[in-house]
């Protein structure tokens, strides 16, 4: 009888063998960078909810320590890399916040027109500022970032086929990473924490299902392009509620993760300083067996959908007479009613002002405005320079407004808005 192959232990094991030996062989050769960040979350509001630390306080304040090293090597002229970074971070406050990850741990092979990659590793799809709904491989760090921009390593197999008609890249995904949700003392978080310990997969094979996706990517004249597709384990949780013992009580929120196919594009058309931006995916979801998990009610209104997100990037090149470049950006998210929980009807507003100067200062400010009535909108700032050649600050600044009595991501957060203050040391 053959035994049933385990694909995630062979990926490791081929991983350790193939990483290990030329990298701590040659330690001499090894490069390292990276950067440690101090950071600090002060919250203007009190938290709404008591098992939070700082409730009934004004302000509440988060402190953490983040590590994010990177080791890199390359030999055989280049044509194999390997890549390891590691990530730890320390909370004073949520232990959901406090966690590691492997953000990378991969071997590039590249050979002629074609590329082979083994290991732990990041991808991003995509060419929109306020939203990537192409962008599948990788699962969020949900406690890193509010705006997901932040990802988990996720385990893969990928081969790269370049040529003059395009490049093909197709992905093998023998393990899935769950998203980190904030934990019952931390901030950004529904009335219930999301109980992230009873996750419910509609696969039986649960985060060892085998997820695969395909993509094609082709650059003409000024327009790039980009078809994907993926089957698996959708990345978006849907947030389950468990009844509880009284009538119509709610026990506990579970993350659910539906089996999922999805078809995407993406394109940038490039206008002298216009850039304009159109991301769009057409998602179908298997249906919820409501027979098999009876206690558990799944807020969902459609199995399937068509998302987009449309809109431009226009850049002033030296405004005023300087070195300074202004950015106005605006985009308009679009999701089929029922999609995904919620319809989508909002329009971003942007400005990415760059000074060009040599502390690199940047700064992003951003609105996204719901367009139906009693909109929501969230409000977000981020700058950031360098001090010298090791030492960078950085801020964040998150504003979220939202009707109280209306179910919804933000009207559970309305109350954190925040300020995120760090400084970086690279080295």
């Amino acid at each position: 009888m053959i035994k049933s192959i385990n694909v995630t232990g062979i990926v490791l094991a081929l991983v350790v063998n193939v990483l290990l030996f030329p990298v701590f062989s040659v330690a001499d050769e090894l490069e390292m960078t990276g950067f440690v960040a101090l950071e600090t979350r002060l919250f203007t509001e009190q938290a709404r909810y008591v098992e939070q630390q700082d409730y009934r306080k004004q302000w509440g304040s988060q402190f953490s320590i983040a590590l994010n090293p990177e080791w890199y090597r390359q030999w055989n002229g280049g044509n194999d890399v390997v890549t390891f970074r590691p990530f730890y971070r320390i909370d004073s406050v949520d232990n959901k916040r406090q966690h590691g990850d492997i953000r990378e741990l991969v071997w590039l092979h590249a050979q002629d027109d074609w590329e082979l990659t083994l290991g732990i590793d990041q991808v991003f799809w995509g060419v929109s500022e306020s939203q990537h709904l192409v962008d599948i491989i990788n699962q969020t760090d949900a406690v890193e970032s509010i705006d997901g921009e932040t990802k988990l390593g996720q385990p893969m197999l990928s081969v790269k086929l370049i040529k003059d008609w395009g490049v093909v890249e197709a992905f093998v995904l023998p393990y899935f990473r769950e998203r980190t949700f904030a934990g019952k003392d931390g901030r950004l978080r529904p009335p219930l924490a999301i109980d992230g310990g009873n996750t419910i997969y509609q696969s039986s094979k649960e985060d060892r299902h085998v997820d695969y996706a395909l993509r094609w990517s082709h650059s003409i004249d000024i327009l790039d392009i980009g078809l994907s597709y993926f089957t698996g384990t959708g990345r978006d949780p849907e947030i389950a509620v468990t009844r509880g013992i009284e009538p119509g009580s709610v026990a506990s929120y579970v993350p659910y993760y539906s089996q999922i196919q999805q078809f995407g594009i993406d394109a940038q058309l490039t206008l002298d300083t216009i850039l304009w931006k159109l991301e769009v995916i057409h998602r179908k979801m298997d249906t919820f067996d409501a027979e098999k998990y009876n206690d558990v009610v799944l807020i969902r209104n459609a199995n399937e959908g068509v998302a987009a997100n449309i809109g431009f990037e226009y850049t002033l090149v030296g405004i005023f007479e300087s070195d300074s470049d202004l950015g106005l950006l605006m985009e308009y998210q679009y999701g089929s009613e029922g999609f995904l929980l919620e319809a989508k009807d909002n329009v971003f507003f942007g400005n990415r002002w760059v000074l060009n100067n040599e502390d690199g200062t940047e700064f992003l400010f951003g609105l996204v405005q719901n367009l139906n009535d009693g909109g929501e909108r969230s409000v977000f700032v981020e700058a950031s320079a360098r001090i010298n050649h090791a030492l960078r600050w950085r801020i964040d600044a998150w504003l979220l407004q939202a009707d109280d009595d209306k179910q919804s991501t933000i009207a559970a957060i309305e109350k954190d808005d925040f300020v995120n203050v760090s400084l970086e040391y690279y080295f």
